[in-house]
């Protein structure tokens, strides 16, 4: 299985505060694990930047350093110029959801992980935030059975 991670999921990793952060490090620690695999945007990683380095102020060093082992198990892929043609096509209000679907599409993903619920509007892939799939998989059984 083929989990794309929006931002907030990103920033569900890196902030210990956030609500899903415990179940956002356990789909990581599956990815890890080769039981799913991830797919990030390099968009995603450059907002979770400016959340994280500006306006919380966490050292760059340390923002890299999560970076650097956060990429080395996921798939890091770029919102294409084919991305935003197509959002530029769409009836799709939110500009940002609408790029990010379009890219999980293209790279086969099979569910969108976000806590964003808005996302399940544009888009027939199955959503769902961190706990929820994290609930759904020890309800199976099996990471790799739905």
């Amino acid at each position: 299985m083929k989990v794309f991670l929006d931002t907030n999921v990103l920033l569900d990793m890196l902030i210990a505060s956030r609500p899903d952060h415990i179940y956002s490090l356990q789909l990581l620690k599956l990815i890890k694990d080769r039981k799913i695999s991830g797919v990030l945007t390099t968009q995603s990683i450059i907002d979770a930047a400016y959340v994280q380095t500006q306006r919380k102020k966490v050292p760059v060093q340390d923002f890299k350093a999560a970076m650097k082992l956060i990429c080395s198990l996921v798939d890091v892929v770029s919102i294409s110029s084919d991305d935003i043609d197509r959002v530029n096509a769409s009836s799709i209000e939110d500009y940002e959801d609408a790029a990010q679907v379009s890219c999980a599409l293209d790279h086969g993903c099979d569910i969108i992980v976000s806590r964003d619920s808005r996302i399940s509007r544009f888009t027939d892939l199955e959503q769902y935030a961190p706990q929820k799939l994290i609930e759904k998989m020890i309800a199976a059984g099996n990471e790799r059975q739905f």
